[in-house]
């Protein structure tokens, strides 16, 4: 497990000069599903970001390793100092039940380097997948931090989903 996550958008050719810039590291280029355009571009390191323009992470938990195909929901959670503690008290409770959920590829939480927020992002294999586990009583526990987010954000949706490429 790397100690963090970077990500930056931008637009396929410009990425992937960062892929062929960076064998060496392990990265993953993800489209937008909403056709728009937009890719994202996930670096898993133990060092410094090479983004121009990075999105830094702490990975502060991993279950499994990312499949190299398929689809990842990113969900945003903006939180208050005071939320933290209970929040992640809630997201303990998802992990004991994760193996309940085989359809799950893997599973990522990241800390914001800059701000009190946390990224939950899963693999799968379809959004149906997806959906299932988002309406399973293991995931009711998390359900009041995303939908006050969703409330509250206007520059980051609730759920972005992409498809690794």
């Amino acid at each position: 497990m790397s100690m963090y996550v970077y990500t930056t958008t931008g637009t396929h050719p410009y990425l992937r000069t960062y892929l062929h810039d960076h064998p060496e590291r392990t990265m993953t280029l993800m489209q937008r599903a909403d056709s728009s355009g937009t890719y994202l571009l996930m670096d898993e390191s133990n060092g410094n970001s090479i983004f121009n323009a990075p999105f830094g992470y702490i990975n502060r938990y991993q279950y499994q390793e990312k499949p190299p195909i398929g689809m990842a929901v990113l969900q945003h959670i903006g939180l208050l100092p005071e939320d933290e503690k209970s929040f992640l008290l809630q997201f303990d409770k998802l992990k004991a039940t994760l193996t309940n959920h085989p359809e799950l590829d893997c599973l990522y939480l990241l800390k914001s380097e800059r701000k009190m927020a946390y990224l939950i992002m899963t693999f799968w294999q379809s959004t149906d997948d997806f959906h299932k586990f988002e309406k399973s009583i293991d995931f009711q526990p998390l359900l009041p931090y995303v939908a006050d987010h969703q409330s509250q954000s206007s520059e980051i949706t609730y759920a972005d989903v992409f498809y690794i490429r």
